[in-house]
């Protein structure tokens, strides 16, 4: 298949993490960016259901520094800390 690969809103990435290992991602020349504020959904994005429940903003942590971990031996991740479309922080090793 031609192209990259992108996900977004994948807080701490282990559906992603299952994926880029049984897909042997790191021995495929294409580059998987990873999306997210890594800490949680931004309050003026969130839908009025989700401004509704009450501390919402304890459902997430940050976990940025637990992401970058988790992929460090996939050279063809990129890790991109921020809002869609304007990334704050993309981290590649």
């Amino acid at each position: 298949m031609d192209g990259d690969f992108v996900e977004c809103g994948t807080n701490k990435d282990m559906l992603t993490r299952a994926i880029v290992h049984y897909t042997n991602c790191k021995f495929v020349n294409k580059t998987f960016s990873l999306i997210d504020t890594s800490s949680g959904i931004v309050v003026e994005s969130e839908p009025g259901s989700e401004r509704q429940r009450k501390n919402s903003s304890l459902i997430y942590t940050v976990c940025f520094e637990e992401v970058k971990n988790t992929f460090s031996e996939f050279r063809n991740v990129v890790i991109c800390r921020g809002v869609i479309p304007d990334f704050a922080i993309c981290f590649r090793y």
